[in-house]
């Protein structure tokens, strides 16, 4: 029994699960929500196989559930894709991201939900000034004030991105500003305009 809400993303082999809506055994690509406190016998069928886990969070109480949103296999495919190579806020947000999509809005998110809230430009200032590489999600929601589910949610709603993408999307426009600088800069000084 696992006592947070986690994710199983099958990469490869045949995966039985007992998780509503998922085939007897699957060869494909899954998505599976298991919310705190499940039981489940799931196991890998045959030979080879490769997963991963995305554990953490309350979640929703339910059913284990196999998801076939295609927005939820790509955020759980890009963290499987980035978990080596990307920052630590990336891979949280995306997470997050995830168990927003499992999540139900209560009816004060919902009624609030037309207008942005207060302390979503807050959040935006904190990474856009950040010059931390390992800022994360929970420095951010600590600021905000807000839960970390949330952070994800609005931010995906309102800026149409995670906010691990907006820092990355920042950090290059940084870069870029700072190779255009040095490259008046050397123009300069050789004589060139």
């Amino acid at each position: 029994m696992h006592e947070e809400a986690h994710f199983v993303l099958v990469l490869d082999g045949g995966y039985m699960s007992s998780a509503v809506g998922a085939p007897l055994v699957s060869d494909t690509p899954i998505l599976i929500y298991n919310p705190p406190g499940t039981s489940h016998q799931d196991r890998f069928h045959g030979g080879k196989w490769r997963f991963l886990a995305i554990s953490g969070g309350t979640g929703a109480e339910a059913a284990a559930l196999c998801l076939r949103d295609p927005y939820a296999h790509r955020l759980a495919q890009g963290v499987a894709d980035q978990i080596n190579v990307t920052t630590p806020l990336a891979l949280e947000a995306c997470a997050l991201q995830l168990h927003g999509l499992v999540t139900p809005l209560s009816s004060d998110e919902a009624r609030k939900a037309k207008t942005p809230p207060a302390w979503l430009s807050r959040a935006v200032e904190m990474i856009f000034l950040s010059d931390n590489p390992e800022i994360t999600v929970a420095q951010v929601t600590a600021e905000a004030g807000i839960h970390p589910v949330h952070l994800a949610r609005v931010f995906q709603r309102y800026l149409g991105c995670s906010p691990g993408e907006y820092l990355r999307g920042h950090r290059l426009e940084r870069a870029a500003t700072m190779l255009g600088r040095r490259l008046i800069t050397r123009r300069t000084r050789c004589g060139r305009r």
